[in-house]
């Protein structure tokens, strides 16, 4: 019932929004495809996120077996994971302003992959609870920071016609990955 009422609420306030004017015609899916399969600022970028949310699938996949072995309980395993999407989901504002400000789109993307994997390097080697939601915290940051300039350079990498296709080769990517 509360998603419903979410949805709901969303749909509402996109009905709220103003409408945009239509810009000609859609160009035909074959010529939209032959753009982006020659864009190699595109296939990067499906390609970090596929690589960059394989690394954090395998921390989901396994890391409440780890957590179980470690001696944390249902809650804490929990507690990690909630509070990994909660930083990722508030940071992505703050981090797509950052990224507005310097314009660099690559330094994110890589920083921010590299430096989560070196965060995942390291959950094995943790033990503690506040440890683990430490370092939830700081791959929320990491992947909020990378993704967020991603889409950024998926939009700038695209002429608007089939700037809609990359997008959802983008979210398809997100999905393969994890």
């Amino acid at each position: 019932m509360t998603a419903g009422l979410l949805i709901a609420a969303a749909i509402g306030a996109g009905a709220l929004l103003p409408r945009s004017e239509r810009r000609g015609p859609a160009p035909a899916l074959g010529a939209a495809f032959a753009d982006l399969r020659r864009n190699p600022r595109v296939w990067a970028g499906w390609i970090a996120t596929v690589s960059g949310l394989a690394l954090w699938g395998a921390v989901l996949t396994f890391f409440p077996l780890l957590g179980h072995e470690r001696g944390l309980s249902p809650l804490d395993i929990g507690l990690v994971l909630g509070v990994q999407s909660l930083v990722n989901t508030l940071a992505r504002v703050p981090a797509g302003w950052l990224i507005d400000r310097n314009r660099a789109r690559c330094p994110w993307i890589v920083g921010g992959l590299l430096a989560a994997a070196l965060g995942t390097f390291v959950v094995p080697h943790l033990h503690r609870s506040a440890d683990f939601v430490l370092l939830g915290a700081l791959l929320g940051v990491l992947f909020a920071a990378a993704f967020v300039a991603v889409g950024a350079a998926l939009s700038e990498a695209t002429t608007p016609a089939p700037r809609g296709l990359a997008m959802g080769g983008y979210s398809t990517a997100i999905y393969v990955g994890l």
